[in-house]
Order: C-alpha cells, then structure tokens, then sequence
C-alpha cells in the first residue's frame, strides 16, 4: 500500500467518521507528530477542523510543544480543549516519575479522560495510533463496539510514510525527534537516546526530506 493510498483511505476514514458520529467527535492531539499529521488530514479532507480539539495537559508538558499547539491552534483555527490529566495535588508526584513507572500513570489518566468524554455523551474519538505502535498492534481501523467509538486513521502508516508527509506539507514538529526520540510519550522521554538512535533519527528526517520532494501527496 503506498502513501498516497494510505492518505485516500484515511481521509476516506475521516468523511465517514463525520457523517456517521457528526461534529461532535473529538479528536485527541498531543502536540505530537502523529496527531498533528492528523489534523492536516483532517484539515484537508473538510476543508477546516469541523471537531473539537482536545489537549490533555500535564506538569512535564515541554514548553515547545506548547508553543506549537498555540501556534497550530492560531492558524489552523481549532477549537482546543485544554483537560488536565492529573488533579494539581499529583502534580509533583508525576514529576519525580519516569519510565514505566510514567507510562502507566498516562496510560490510566487517558482511560480516565475517554471514560469522562463517554459520561458526557461524546459519539466518537479519533485517535492518531499506528500499527507499528506496541499499543495499537492489533487495533482495527474503527472499534465501533468502543464508548466513545475509536477511530484511527494513520494505523497503516510508518515512521518514514508520518516525516514525508510533515516534510512535503511543511507542517512545523517540535525539535524532540531530531535528538533521537521517536514519539513524545512521556516515558520515552525520560530516558536519552543513544548516538545510534540519534544518527538513525538524522538519517530518516535526510530520507523523507528527499522523500517528500519527489512524491505527489
């Protein structure tokens, strides 16, 4: 499947999504490369961001990607919710975490943030996994049975298929990935990429660069 499929079905995806569950699907974004990369789809697809945006903040969000969420936010004329994951007094517990220990705090702060979105009557959620993702490997496009629904649009794409799209849409991502990191989960990034990761990371953003000038998306 290359690219250009890969992007005709998930905006194919995204139409179905409004038609189906209407505007009042939400649509998580964390700042990150994958959620940004679909919003632009999103953007693309219907000419504007018809859902609401929502933004689960936390105390290690870093300042540049809070500067690219406002900055996106602006231009792309979003419609963000700002929700805190975590009650202010575990704050400074969540700090002092790292690793494992971090991931799972985020893995139950964002069951609890759809768990609310489900009492407050939202349809559906679209959700920017991937397959080549531990937590999405055997996640179907649509889980429908899901309350809210679960809609992934970019499952099919890879790393290279996310930079080229950034890179041929000139659609600015904070500067985390070049030293080495492959995603802004919190956890990951407790823990600093070696000098392998951080040439592989050099030698993929030189690829997909190259990448995206000689491919139609």
């Amino acid at each position: 499947m290359s690219l250009h499929e890969k992007i005709l079905a998930a905006r194919l995806l995204i139409r179905q999504t409004l038609l189906v569950h209407g505007k009042q699907t939400v649509v998580l974004w964390s700042g990150g490369k994958d959620s940004t990369v679909l919003l632009h789809l999103i953007k693309t697809e219907l000419g504007r961001i018809p859902f609401p945006v929502v933004w689960g903040t936390s105390p290690i969000d870093e300042e540049e990607t809070k500067e690219l969420i406002s900055t996106l936010a602006t231009r792309w004329k979003l419609d963000i919710r700002k929700i805190p994951l975590f009650h202010p007094d575990e704050e400074s517990r969540i700090r002092e975490l790292s690793g494992t220990a971090l991931n799972k705090e985020f893995d139950s702060a964002h069951r609890r943030s759809l768990a609310r979105m489900q009492k407050a009557g939202v349809p559906a959620v679209i959700i920017g996994g991937r397959w080549n993702e531990h937590a999405y490997r055997n996640t179907a496009l649509v889980l429908p049975q899901k309350k809210p629904a679960r809609i992934y649009p970019l499952l099919p794409f890879d790393d290279g298929d996310i930079w080229t799209y950034l890179y041929a849409h000139a659609i600015p991502f904070v500067s985390t990935y070049k030293k080495g990191f492959r995603n802004l989960n919190p956890g990951s990034r407790s823990i600093q990429p070696s000098f392998l990761q951080c040439l592989l990371a050099r030698l993929m953003h030189g690829y997909s660069f190259i990448r995206s000038r000689f491919i139609s998306l």
